[in-house]
């Protein structure tokens, strides 16, 4: 199998190139890959398809966040009003303190203003707050102040993208007479610690009421957003929803929602809060429930779902859930169907235990679950084994605000199909350098990986601190990938790596391996020579072997020959190509290996595999086949 690098991008010109970002490496795998290697007692213990309790939090959360780490723990923050964090070790099944936050990021009482995380590339945690931010450090258990947010705002969603930076779409910074205003959207850039504005948002408009309220820009807050396969960013803003491309740093209009009052009397809402939208592995978005704004179905949560095809661009109904839903999760699960739990069913925070899986295969919702408890505004965690992880939320304590519990408890879902995600763990190169025209190979090596496994890479090119994005750039572990002749000379650094078993899957975030490979201009080479070829003996038994030794000029232990020969009876040549690579290598006699005289009268070396245009040198050397 080959690919290849062509002009300025690293991969074949036929593969689908996504957008951005940077890398650095990180400490942990050891345990990652030990925990991988087998499923946990806890895990063990569970039936497929249910619901069990694990141990709970150190505190109550609702509205926190949750982010799985690269050694496959979980990083719990805020949710409890002093800005506490812990970590939930899936091998243990128990949550541990960890540094607290530096700005007391949390949601407890005012939980529409959670705390905000985005996985960096390095592995460390972006805790975005309105006021201040900070991050944390795994290696180190700590968390640290870094640059603030340009404008104050709350509500946001932070999307970590694959150029490195982390985008801040969904804001509010204040209110009209009936409605959230939207921020302006921002770029985290973790190389220098800093925020700044992005944008504008492509669609401004101000909807008005008829007794003449102003819907301001509210359709663009309390916002979800999806990170697409190809980089780009889905926000899922109303009227119409937008998409971010990041290497424009610009945003424009896509198609618009299909989603409208339950009841069909205020139509189109003008916005919907805390609905979930999941990129799946046919590069689909589930985009299921949510919360119309007061002016457009009296705050009544949905239970309506649509899918986004960013191929076209537009949204389309699928069928709808069994609840209505509100601050629910949306989980994508190994084998490729969406498990959603919990949410507000009711304007009166009445919470929910009910979960269903949504089958992209068939487009319908099925099998109604239950939580170990009555769960909103929680979160869902899909671990690296396959298992989701459930954290804390509100349940119902009354059918009236503020009759909630804000839970401490923590529960797991075990799914029918348990497939342990694929993890990279390094990525070498055949060589350290290369010329234009000719190639080279790459290895990965990891979990849970097969010789189907596609990687996408994420890389840098010659002169570049941005990061591209190839998809499906090499499947299987081992492949040698052509260096077109137009390729731009330089260093080439891949910093990151995404593995999957779908082709059209790349739902997963990259990890962190690095490999750098440096390629030349086509310069006048001498050509490989051959003027000796030596047996290491003159005659060989079947089933054991010899060994061949070449020798000339600018030949390396890259170098391959084809040779030609003539076997026992024959007074015709036949050709083997690259019967060897190296300038001396051991060669086996099969068994059935017909006895006699086996003569090679030519050799043509060659450093690229495929070219076999060179012309054979006449070196001869013999050698007797026995029984």
């Amino acid at each position: 199998m080959h690919a290849g690098i062509g002009g300025s991008a690293l991969g074949a010109e036929s593969m689908k190139c996504a957008s951005r970002g940077v890398s650095t490496s990180l400490l942990g795998y050891s345990l990652l890959t030990a925990f991988l290697l087998g499923p946990t007692l806890e895990a063990a213990a569970q039936s497929p398809g249910t619901f069990t309790a694990t141990g709970d939090m150190t505190t109550a959360r609702v509205g926190h966040s949750a982010t799985l780490l690269r050694d496959g723990r979980v990083l719990i923050v805020g949710g409890d009003t002093t800005g506490t964090a812990e970590l939930y070790d899936p091998v243990t099944g128990t949550f541990t303190p960890t540094g607290n936050g530096t700005t007391g990021h949390g949601g407890g009482a005012s939980w529409g203003d959670p705390p905000t995380a985005a996985l960096l590339p390095d592995g460390r945690v972006l805790i975005a707050g309105g006021s201040k931010s900070e991050i944390y450090d795994p290696v180190t258990g700590g968390f640290t102040a870094t640059g603030n947010m340009v404008s104050n705002q709350r509500a946001f969603t932070a999307t970590a993208l694959t150029n490195g930076k982390v985008l801040i779409t969904g804001g509010t910074n204040g209110d009209t007479d009936c409605c959230a205003i939207a921020a302006h959207p921002e770029l985290y850039d973790p190389s220098t610690g800093t925020f700044n504005l992005t944008g504008p948002y492509a669609e401004m408009s101000v909807p008005s009421f008829a007794n003449g309220y102003s819907a301001g820009t509210s359709g663009l807050t309390y916002t979800a957003a999806t990170l697409l396969s190809d980089g780009k960013v889905l926000i899922l803003s109303e009227p119409a929803a937008e998409i971010y491309d990041p290497v424009t740093n610009s945003f424009s209009v896509t198609g618009s929602m299909v989603a409208v009052d339950e009841g069909g009397f205020w139509g189109k809402p003008t916005e919907i809060s805390a609905r979930t939208a999941t990129l799946m592995t046919n590069e689909k978005v589930l985009i299921a429930g949510g919360e119309p704004a007061y002016y457009d179905t009296g705050d009544f949560p949905l239970s309506r779902a649509e899918l986004y095809d960013a191929s076209t661009g537009t949204f389309i109904a699928t069928s709808s859930m069994h609840a209505a839903r509100s601050g629910h999760a949306a989980t994508l699960l190994p084998d490729g169907t969406v498990l959603i739990t919990g949410g507000r069913v009711n304007n009166f925070y009445s919470a929910t235990s009910l979960a269903e899986l949504y089958s992209p295969s068939s487009g319908t919702f099925s099998g109604e679950l239950n939580m170990t408890v009555s769960r909103g505004y929680h979160q869902a965690t899909r671990l690296r084994d396959g298992r989701v992880l459930i954290t804390g939320g509100l349940n119902s304590g009354s059918n009236s605000y503020p009759g909630y519990q804000t839970l401490a408890s923590a529960e797991l879902y075990t799914p029918a199909v348990l497939v342990p995600d694929e993890v990279v763990t390094d990525l070498q190169f055949d060589r350290t350098s290369v010329v234009v025209g000719s190639s080279f190979s790459a290895n990965f090596s990891g979990t849970n990986l097969t010789p189907q496994t596609f990687f996408d890479v994420r890389f840098t090119s010659p002169g570049s601190n941005t990061s591209d994005v190839v998809l499906n750039w090499q499947r299987g572990l081992t492949v040698s990938h052509d260096v077109s002749a137009v390729t731009v000379a330089g260093s080439y650094t891949i910093n990151g790596v995404r593995a999957h078993e779908v082709e059209s899957d790349h739902t997963s975030n990259f990890v962190p391996v690095k490999a750098t490979i440096t390629v030349s201009p086509s310069v006048l080479v001498p050509p490989p020579v051959v003027t000796d070829l030596r047996f290491d003996r003159t005659s060989v038994v079947v089933g054991s072997s010899f060994s061949a030794i070449f020798s000339g000029s600018n030949l390396s232990a890259q170098s391959f020959f084809d040779v030609r020969f003539s076997a026992p009876g024959s007074n015709t040549s036949a050709v083997v190509l690259n019967w060897q690579r190296g300038i001396a290598l051991s060669h086996d006699i099969s068994p059935d290996t017909a006895p006699g005289n086996w003569t090679i009268n030519g050799v043509r070396p060659h450093e690229i595999e495929t070219d076999q245009t060179g012309m054979f040198f006449p070196v001869s050397a013999t050698i007797i086949v026995s029984r």
